[in-house]
């Protein structure tokens, strides 16, 4: 551990208390080796922090990007990190036109300067990254196509994971013959074992773009998105796959509010939660009822531990279901991904900077810092003063979508990162930002923009970190 670590930074998210301090350290070592915590934390002071330090707000198109294209991520690649993916017989594969494997992924490997980090650096257990059974055979680091989709290419739709299927609702893309983006409402599932997609019943919604999507055992939830350019819709309703039938969700019976900015939800076990700029809800599916939360604005991609809801965008929120109690610190931070333990649950994050050359930081479950790895290797000569980032915990790496943090936001960089050695790998850019995390392997669904539009449908499988091939190359 680094026991040089910066004061400062602590008393921006807790109590500048070394006692507190150390007794945190011992925790993460007890709880990243895959051991109970026997320590017992310490007591804070109960508190909502409000922001202290103004936050340089990114551009609104770098907002916007983040924002939405996380917005379908989160309750597929939540609900991923907890299902444990065993390998089948007899996959069936489909045509040889539909699979297209790509060239090797790696390529250039970054490993962390000094080797006395790496010594003392926590030893992440992750959860096993079992293959799951598959329509054909990925060899680790390639990708393939999927076969071709019942349904137009789109982006910004709902997407969630059932554990046997991936199934995309509504969304947008761009038509070349009307030289239009029109709003989808129809929708497809496809099942990764068979290679197969099925088209589902139409829903009783109207098409739109960026609803909030949860799946909760037995029904995909959709609600809200937008309808027109900056026109929200509030309505929702609950798609089964056994059944193959759709049911309306109540009105939610207080004012939402309005916006412009999208509507994140997650899924807690028992609720789905949903925020707007002024009101937070949660929906039950069993009394089929709406209940209002107190209220702390919360963006972009939600995190659920196991115990509380993290929001990632411009302010670290978190949010604790038992006690409904809000916690808001600042947020220094690109990305902010939580490394899930070998039962599902999150107790340690890992935050990239928007700072090029700012190290690593390792965050514990209330959002502190107490740990650095090695910083992102990207030169502020390319990639400006600031990043922007997007990243994925899958089979015991993040990959991360890295971009110029300032208009137009080139170069953009895909890279991998293992908490473990604090190891850096760049992987060629063709790795999708995939929309459905399970055991290995990224699935990703979309539409390629522009007069060539087309859609994009791959299932890309990860090589292990330590197996990936590696070439000498120059840090970018």
């Amino acid at each position: 551990m680094n026991d040089d670590l910066d004061l400062s930074v602590m008393e921006r998210h807790h109590d500048a208390d070394p006692e507190y301090r150390e007794t945190l350290r011992a925790q993460l070592v007890e709880i990243l080796n895959g051991e109970e915590a026997s320590i017992a934390a310490p007591q804070r002071d109960a508190h909502t922090i409000d922001l202290a330090t103004a936050r340089e707000h990114r551009p609104v198109h770098h907002r916007r990007r983040v924002i939405l294209a996380m917005a379908g991520l989160a309750a597929a690649a939540a609900l991923a990190a907890v299902i444990v993916v065993t390998s089948g017989e007899g996959a069936i594969a489909p045509a040889d036109d539909t699979v297209v494997p790509t060239s090797a992924a790696v390529v250039e490997t970054v490993p962390a300067t000094d080797p006395a980090v790496v010594e003392t650096l926590p030893a992440v257990e992750p959860v096993p990254g079992d293959a799951p059974a598959l329509f054909t055979e990925i060899a680790p680091g390639s990708m393939v196509d999927l076969p071709e989709a019942p349904i137009l290419g789109r982006d910004w739709s709902a997407v969630v994971w059932t554990g046997t299927e991936m199934i995309v609702w509504g969304g947008r893309a761009y038509d070349a013959a009307t030289d239009t983006v029109p709003f989808f409402d129809d929708g497809a599932a496809f099942d990764l074992a068979t290679g197969t997609w099925r088209e589902i019943a139409p829903a009783p919604l109207r098409g739109r773009s960026y609803p909030g999507a949860v799946w909760t055992g037995t029904e995909m939830i959709v609600w809200g998105g937008f309808v027109g350019d900056d026109v929200r819709t509030y309505d929702g309703a609950a798609y089964n796959p056994g059944t193959d039938t759709w049911r309306m969700l109540p009105d939610v019976p207080f004012a939402m509010g309005d916006g412009s900015t999208i509507m994140p939800m997650v899924w807690v076990g028992d609720e789905a939660i949903v925020t707007t700029e002024t009101t937070t809800a949660a929906y039950d599916p069993i009394s089929d009822s709406w209940r209002q939360l107190d209220h702390v604005v919360g963006f972009g991609k939600p995190i659920w531990t196991g115990d509380s809801v993290v929001w990632t965008f411009d302010n670290l929120t978190q949010w604790d279901p038992s006690t409904d109690e809000w916690t808001v610190t600042s947020n220094p931070y690109a990305e902010v991904v939580g490394l899930p333990g070998a039962d599902g649950t999150i107790e340690t994050f890992v935050a990239i900077p928007e700072e090029v050359g700012a190290p690593v930081q390792i965050l514990d479950s209330g959002l502190a810092p107490i740990d650095e790895l090695p910083a992102f290797p990207g030169s502020a000569t390319m990639f400006g003063p600031t990043i922007g980032a997007m990243g994925q915990w899958v089979s015991g790496q993040i990959i991360f979508h890295i971009w110029a943090g300032e208009f137009p936001y080139e170069p953009e960089q895909v890279w991998a990162l293992d908490p473990v050695t604090g190891t850096w790998r760049q992987l060629t850019d063709s790795v999708p930002e995939g929309l459905v995390v399970v055991g290995d392997v990224l699935l990703s669904f979309g539409d390629l923009d522009g007069p060539e539009s087309r859609t994009t449908a791959t299932a890309y499988r990860v090589a292990p970190f330590d197996e990936m091939p590696t070439t000498e190359g120059s840090i970018p």
